[in-house]
């Protein structure tokens, strides 16, 4: 587990990508992440489909195969709810509620550090803005920063508002309580250590000239799940390294435990409309390994296939 792990796993209205070079030449994926849900019950098959939460152009204009998919759905579902109202819920999520501040926790050095990445962006900002977040959303909201003042729209975002204009009916598979509350089992020194590791793997990139999330992009656009757990399992180094003990817990939590509790929503949501076709856009990581939500579904009995082309 890394932090580009976490990255794609945590699905918030935040999650945007910065648009790489290896998506300038493609119209839309070379192939799609994309699973046909059978058996038991169901009179229709429904699908599974993997995102990757940014805005590139060769993202957001699906695959033939997952537009295919996503035009003959009933029901559209996202990892959380995408509209308006659910996202100002959200927000209080984010708040400390400890007393502290985030200068506080990520002490001198590390705020100074913070503040350097943040000047990046914008040079009219500094920790003062995120003083009031809680800690681990530092490792969120860095990499992301830039395109999110852009105020572009994530994949996840956009297919929520094709289902409402398409006049299909729109749900989410988790909730933003059950998803962040996951970030909040973390000490404040895993927080800590978490956001001290994000802002060290943003420096390497910066002295490098090279973007942290190209691997993992690159292996969304060519479809490639054995490259993609790849990107997703190699052990970052250097800034970005977190320790072990980190990892496995982070991995628990926000992989193993949620791909659980997303797959028996899933399972809820075949058995309630048996008759109609579901389709369901959650993070890819979600839905390859050998813990994934198509693993769970395929020991719950459906038939699970991967339709590429």
């Amino acid at each position: 587990m890394t932090l580009r792990l976490f990255l794609l796993s945590l699905c918030v209205s935040l999650g945007l990508f910065q648009t790489t070079q290896a998506d300038e030449a493609r119209k839309h994926p070379d192939a799609a992440f994309l699973w046909k849900v059978e058996g038991k019950d169901l009179k229709q098959a429904s699908y599974l489909f993997g995102t990757v939460h940014v805005s590139a152009p060769a993202v957001i204009n699906l695959h033939p195969a997952a537009q295919a998919a996503f035009e003959s759905a009933d029901r559209v579902y996202t990892e959380v709810p995408m509209d308006m109202a659910s996202q100002l819920k959200m927000a209080p999520m984010l708040i400390r509620t400890d007393g502290k501040t985030l200068a506080g926790s990520l002490g001198p050095k590390n705020t100074k550090r913070l503040d350097a990445q943040l000047a990046a962006v914008n040079p009219a900002l500094n920790h003062q803005a995120l003083n009031t977040m809680k800690t681990w959303f530092v490792a969120l909201t860095l990499p992301i920063l830039e395109e999110q003042m852009q105020g572009k729209q994530p994949l996840d975002v956009q297919l929520w508002n094709r289902a409402e204009k398409a006049g299909k009916q729109t749900g989410a598979i988790e909730t933003f309580k059950t998803q962040l509350g996951k970030m909040d089992q973390l000490t404040e020194a895993e927080q800590v250590e978490l956001s001290v590791s994000m802002i060290g793997a943003m420096e390497e990139a910066a002295e490098k000239g090279t973007d942290p999330l190209a691997d993992l992009l690159e292996a969304y656009l060519k479809g490639d799940a054995k490259q993609l757990e790849k990107a997703l399992d190699a052990t970052m180094e250097g800034k970005g390294a977190i320790s072990p003990e980190l990892e496995k817990k982070f991995t628990k939590l926000l992989i193993h435990d949620r791909n659980l509790e997303m797959s028996a929503s899933i399972q809820k949501q075949l058995t309630a409309h048996p008759d109609e076709v579901l389709f369901f856009a959650a993070g890819t990581a979600h839905y390859i390994g050998d813990t994934s939500i198509v693993t769970l579904l395929q020991k719950a009995g459906y038939t699970v296939t991967r339709i590429q082309k």
